[in-house]
């Protein structure tokens, strides 16, 4: 079965046909192409996640891969936001800014340091960093 594939990274837009009759063949062709395991590669269908579990069907695709980047998912007021390729060199102030939020951001309840980056933290792929307002009731 033949797919179409956008291929998105740090210097990389791609469109693909590949020819596979898993969706493991087709990350496999990923690997082989762009020479990234198949571990750091993100995919999606019809804008929704998935997994090597995934039953190829016929439609388009997209991967995105970073070796360099992570990919930070937000919990802002109960709505979820998905960043992917932030460089861990960026500043907590700079990704507020990228968000257009003023409020504090928290992983695992300890608060991240405006002024301080991403990897200054114990901050890895798909963590969960969640917004809460600067305000208290008393």
């Amino acid at each position: 079965m033949i797919v179409n594939v956008e291929v998105i990274s740090e210097n990389i837009y791609d469109n693909l046909k590949i020819d596979g009759d898993t969706f493991q063949n087709i990350q496999n062709e990923i690997e082989i192409k762009y020479l990234v395991q198949i571990s750091n590669q993100e995919w999606f269908f019809n804008d929704k996640n998935i997994n090597s579990s995934f039953n190829l069907i016929s439609g388009n695709y997209t991967v995105y891969f970073s070796v360099n980047y992570i990919s930070l998912t937000i919990n802002n007021k109960n709505k979820i936001t998905k960043l992917p390729f932030l460089s861990p060199k960026l500043k907590i102030q700079e990704l507020k800014n990228i968000l257009s939020i003023k409020d504090n951001i928290y992983l695992n309840n300890e608060l991240l340091l405006n002024n301080k980056k991403i990897s200054d933290y114990n901050i890895s792929s798909n963590d969960i960093l969640k917004v809460k307002n600067n305000f208290q009731i008393i």
